[in-house]
């Protein structure tokens, strides 16, 4: 499985042996900054540019959690630390790091 975004809104969801997306995961309602695959897990994390982060597990492509950045006025990507079960968001104008 390979998951890909490019400033859209949503999530493409590939199969190696097919030439189109087999699905498509919805939910946010800006454009999509980020996506990474926390190591260790059956979870991707995306972020849209309003500070919307949404976690959805792999096992049965839903959305299991949104979390909203407050006082974000333009969000540029987050980071998975993985080690520490951390999300990193970088945004405008400060860092938020998820407790």
């Amino acid at each position: 499985m390979i998951l890909s975004s490019g400033y859209e809104f949503e999530i493409l969801v590939w199969n190696l042996t097919k030439t189109e997306p087999v699905e498509k995961l919805s939910g946010h309602e800006s454009l999509i900054v980020s996506l990474c695959c926390p190591s260790e897990t059956f979870n991707a994390v995306s972020c849209d540019i309003k500070g919307v982060i949404k976690i959805w597990d792999l096992r049965d492509l839903n959305c299991s959690q949104t979390i909203y950045i407050a006082g974000a006025l333009q969000v540029m990507g987050i980071v998975s630390i993985s080690k520490y079960r951390k999300l990193l968001a970088y945004c405008i104008p400060s860092l938020y790091l998820s407790t």
